[in-house]
């Protein structure tokens, strides 16, 4: 099977913490991965799936912008690898 590009939307949270834990050194208490990656209301990404695990993700946060009198939201990079 060859790498599958998908939506991060909460349902590989098991995949993305064993990714998360190989990749940065970053608290992995229960409390830390759940704000990080479950509750965050603003998370936005897409994982990279090699034979259903993990290879690669890129998420980031939305927030608006101000232009003059309107606000865009944008989606920051805040992880990729």
């Amino acid at each position: 099977m060859g790498t599958e590009l998908v939506p991060f939307d909460g349902d590989r949270l098991a995949e993305a913490h064993r990714f998360a834990a190989r990749t940065w050194k970053r608290p992995q208490t229960e409390a830390y991965l759940r704000w990080r990656y479950a509750e965050c209301p603003t998370r936005c990404g897409y994982l990279a799936l090699r034979d259903g695990e993990c290879a690669a993700m890129v998420t980031g946060f939305r927030r608006p912008y101000r232009f003059g009198a309107d606000a865009v939201e944008f989606c920051e990079a805040f992880d990729w690898f």
